[in-house]
């Protein structure tokens, strides 16, 4: 035992951290399906295997890099869902980490380990945004290394550091261009202000710049090659920097929600949008203890810390800025300007799954306020800071309740094998009835191979049953989708069998209405097979009409 000890005494407390984070995934990692997220990410993967070009073949207005990774984790370990889900625990494993390393300069030992306990409670409680693969998370695990390899280079001046810091944030835009761009921005303050503190000091600014922004551009200069070379460029600059910001503009316009007026009541949709996914599954689910009343307050603690957080940052970096401890100085220079600047990638939708992709590092500043903090606490006397210390107890207690109620609920709602190749994760009742019924009428309607339809937001079933998709668009859903387009390419490749859930995304206006043309198409020269219904939802077959002679 003493012997066993000893080793575990020699492994770093980040790697702990990541070891922890990654048992308590376990639980939860491979329940339920996102048809619009990993369903999307999954169908371009495979068309990407399958030799189709990204931005020339397959819209998306996100940039390359997650796309082209799911590819290659594809290729490597097989086509399954289950794949990126594995992926996603050791995102957010190394996530977890780096946001310990971050933080453990400014605050004491315990408290330092609060932040990725927090991200833990954080993913169950958001259930499912943070189990799936998503480009955010990838961002910022890629930011936040940067970060970590930046301060390294600032102290140590060691080339190599400056390096791997400019391929994090070159892989950090790839992987999210506004993220990217916050990032990079964030990161160039922080070396300004911290660059007199550590090795840097009598070097000059050119040198510190060359490292890291020669190997940020190499990053940039191969993307871009790759993409010229394929025939992408003018779509990838149209679909990412030209329509976009447009398009999000208005699709995706979800304002900050209040935190001390009132919330709506009995409306589904705000919930739904603005409180943690996994609380809000709970509610549906029947758990008597997931009142909407709870939901609430999780909206109202969720983003009200992060409005603290947020106010807080300058205090924050008076207070280390005023310390005697460089190390400390260092770390809350290099931190705190991204943590601020980061926040901002929450707009123009600020629902909670946005909320939690932009959160993690404000818990590093929360954390880092209470070490600030809690000296002033105890002057003022034993029992102020003993209340404060019993207040934040419970907090904590019931956060990591409510987490567990939701692991727990996960495990009892999502335990349905899909028995459909390249989906190995377990589901709901309803969701496995329903792409079962849809894989049958696919594979009974359309040849192997075949062009087929699905609408407007269930691409998985485009990998599941085989079959062909003939349009540059994986989910026909608000953005830079053009229902001509897909109707011409419809009628060109002669797509006979449509999957059809005429019930958009909860956010998004009636489906006839967002895509008239497309929609009228259907109508006129489609015909409904059978449809089925569980749980309130409904999938409608549809085959094409036999012309009459």
């Amino acid at each position: 035992m003493k012997a066993a000890g000893s080793r575990l005494a020699g492994i770093p407390r980040w790697m702990l951290v990541v070891l922890v984070a990654v048992a308590a995934q376990a639980p939860i990692f491979n329940r339920s399906l996102v048809s619009l997220d990993e369903g999307q990410l999954t169908a371009i993967g495979v068309r990407l295997l399958g030799g189709e070009i990204l931005y020339r073949d397959i819209y998306t207005g996100i940039f390359p890099g997650i796309y082209w990774l799911a590819a290659a984790l594809f290729a490597v370990f097989g086509t399954d869902v289950i794949v990126l889900r594995t992926a996603q625990v050791a995102v957010n494993a190394l996530t977890a980490g780096a946001l310990y390393v971050l933080v453990e300069p400014m605050v004491p030992g315990l408290l330092a380990w609060s932040v990725p306990l927090g991200y833990l409670a954080l993913i169950a409680l958001s259930f499912p945004v943070l189990t799936m693969l998503t480009y955010s998370s990838l961002a910022l695990l890629a930011a936040l290394g940067a970060l970590i390899a930046a301060r390294r280079f600032l102290v140590t001046a060691r080339p190599g550091c400056g390096v791997l810091a400019g391929v994090l944030l070159g892989l950090c835009v790839i992987f999210k261009q506004n993220y990217g761009a916050l990032a990079l921005l964030s990161t160039a303050l922080s070396a300004l202000l911290t660059r007199r503190e550590g090795a840097l000091a009598d070097q000059s600014p050119w040198f510190a710049l060359a490292w890291p922004t020669a190997a940020g551009l190499t990053v940039a200069l191969l993307t871009g090659t790759v993409l010229a070379a394929t025939g992408a460029w003018p779509a990838f600059v149209e679909s990412t920097f030209l329509t976009i910001f447009h398009s999000q503009m208005q699709a995706f316009d979800q304002p900050l929600p209040p935190v001390l007026g009132a919330h709506p009541t009995g409306d589904g949709l705000f919930l739904f949008l603005y409180s943690p996914g996994g609380l809000f599954g709970a509610m549906l689910h029947g758990q008597t203890w997931a009142r909407p009343w709870l939901l609430s307050l999780a909206t109202r603690i969720g983003y009200g810390s992060a409005y603290v957080a947020i106010a807080s940052i300058p205090f924050v970096a008076w207070h280390f800025a005023s310390g005697k401890n460089a190390t400390e100085r260092v770390a809350a220079r290099m931190f705190l300007p991204f943590a601020g600047l980061f926040f901002l990638g929450i707009f123009p939708s600020a629902i909670w799954s946005h909320l939690a992709a932009v959160y993690p590092p404000l818990l590093v500043v929360l954390a880092a306020l209470v070490a600030a903090t809690w000296p002033t606490l105890r002057s003022y006397g034993r029992v102020l800071s003993t209340v404060a210390g019993a207040a934040g107890c419970v907090a904590a207690f019931g956060i990591a309740a409510v987490a567990a109620g939701v692991s727990i609920d996960v495990r009892s709602s999502y335990g349905e094998k899909t028995r459909l190749p390249s989906a190995s994760v377990l589901v709901s009742r309803r969701d496995a009835a329903l792409y079962q019924a849809a894989d049958e009428f696919l594979r009974g309607c359309a040849a192997a191979g075949a062009p087929i339809l699905v609408v407007p937001d269930m691409p998985l079933l485009y990998v599941t049953s085989g079959h062909r998709n003939p349009t540059p668009y994986d989910l026909i859903i608000p953005g830079d989708v053009r229902d001509d387009v897909i109707v011409e390419r419809m009628d060109r490749a002669r797509v006979d069998c449509v999957v059809f859930d005429p019930a958009m995304y909860a956010q998004f206006a009636p489906f006839e209405q967002l895509f008239p043309h497309l929609h009228a198409y259907m109508t006129e020269h489609f015909e409904t097979a059978r449809s089925m219904t569980v749980e309130g939802t409904t999938w409608q077959f549809l085959t094409r009409r036999k012309v009459s002679t």
